[in-house]
């Protein structure tokens, strides 16, 4: 009996051997050879590893999935990444083991069917369509006007979304046209939080929400993105958190699930779904709500879907500080060099990502960035000037050539 591992992240991220010591089942990886080089020191950890190049394409992963399986009889297969959600959902189907299946990775992974699962239910959408061609896009303007949002139905890190405000910006998208499966949305206005936690046989176990500084989309600008939780008596707590769960009870759940979701909140006062994702928040969200309430989502995620018993009496029920992180996304231009003087005390979490003499042309993603930070601080208020002063001081210490200057927010 073993554990089939689908791996994408670098060792310091995921020590699956050290979270899982507890299990007397074998670990069997497939991972990217891209991070190798990191699990080189385990390996004596794991009963067999193999690694892929370009593994996001290479069908040789599922082939040698259900070979092994033949060898081991996995008793379940970790995903944690969202691009192989529906990859490891496959596998499960097709050998039998338990966890999420294609029915309910679909659900959170496909931005058009989690839609349509919830727009007959009490939980508010944005209006949205399904786009194959550019005609589909038109037809939606001409229904619902500007601003108009399209992305791709199961795109990732903010990757290929526009937004929409004239014709002329449409005529500019529409050069691009529109292969495989996209959605459209009208565009709300509003702050965007995101609500993330665990749930089993569909009790929420943990759950907490937090507001995004700026958006995800903020990157394409060079401005800073990020969030912070909220504090245990802003109203919006309890509001967000039944909304979730009111999600999650519409939506095909696995027993065990972690869940990212968003979520504009209007000047009206409404609170309107954006997505959900069935995966811990990525960048720093995790360590953001390990610091307030002593929780590791990834680590306590993985652990369950293995069958490890979890002990929650150490998981804080309110924050126990107000926590957050902030990304500093680039500009145009070549990175010379990080500040030199000492940044500043309330960082407890400083992450440089640039090299030297690296040159930008804008970020990639939203994860695309120079350097990452996580604060602490005693109220929201607090953490956000703290937050946007970090990256005054980095943008305005850091050594930056022959590219447009960085505005913060």
């Amino acid at each position: 009996m073993a554990i089939l591992i689908i791996n994408r992240r670098d060792h310091a991220i995921t020590p699956y051997e050290s979270w899982l010591i507890s299990t007397k089942q074998k670990l069997v990886m497939l991972s990217s050879s891209e991070y190798q080089l990191s699990y080189n020191h385990v390996v004596n950890n794991y009963e067999h590893m193999e690694w892929f190049d370009h593994f996001s394409v290479n069908g040789n992963v599922e082939k040698r999935a259900i070979a092994l399986h033949k060898i081991y009889k996995f008793t379940a297969i970790i995903a944690i990444s969202e691009s192989d959600l529906i990859r490891a959902a496959e596998l499960r189907d097709y050998l039998g083991i338990p966890g999420q299946t294609m029915e309910s990775a679909l659900a959170f992974r496909n931005k058009v069917m989690m839609k349509d699962k919830l727009k007959h239910s009490d939980i508010q959408l944005s209006p949205y369509c399904k786009v194959t061609s550019s005609l589909d896009v038109l037809k939606f303007v001409a229904s619902h006007s500007y601003p108009i949002v399209v992305k791709k139905v199961d795109g990732t890190g903010s990757k290929e979304v526009a937004i929409i405000h004239t014709e002329s910006e449409l005529e500019h998208r529409l050069e691009e046209g529109f292969k495989g499966e996209w959605i459209a949305e009208k565009f709300v206005s509003g702050r965007i939080y995101h609500i993330d936690g665990l749930a089993m046989k569909g009790e929420l176990l943990f759950c907490w929400p937090s507001v995004y500084i700026n958006s995800c989309l903020a990157y394409m600008d060079a401005k800073p993105s990020g969030s912070y939780i909220l504090e245990a008596d802003n109203p919006l707590v309890k509001r967000l958190n039944e909304m979730v769960n009111q999600i999650l009870s519409y939506l095909p759940c696995p027993e065990i699930i972690a869940f990212h979701a968003e979520v504009f909140h209007t000047e009206d006062d409404e609170l309107i779904l954006c997505e959900i994702a069935s995966r811990v928040g990525g960048s720093k969200i995790g360590i953001t709500l390990k610091t307030a309430f002593n929780i590791d989502l990834m680590k306590t995620w993985v652990q369950m879907q293995c069958g490890i018993p979890i002990s929650w009496e150490s998981v804080e029920r309110e924050p126990r500080t107000i926590s957050g992180n902030v990304l500093v996304h680039p500009g145009k231009g070549t990175f010379l060099g990080p500040p030199e003087t000492e940044y500043p005390d309330e960082i407890i979490d400083f992450e440089l990502l640039a090299s030297s003499n690296q040159h930008f042309n804008y970020g990639r993603n939203c994860n695309d960035c120079l350097a990452s930070f996580v604060l602490i601080a005693n109220s929201e208020q607090d953490i956000e000037e703290r937050l946007l002063a970090a990256v005054d001081w980095f943008q305005t210490s850091m050594k930056w050539d022959n590219g447009e200057i960085i505005q913060h927010a």
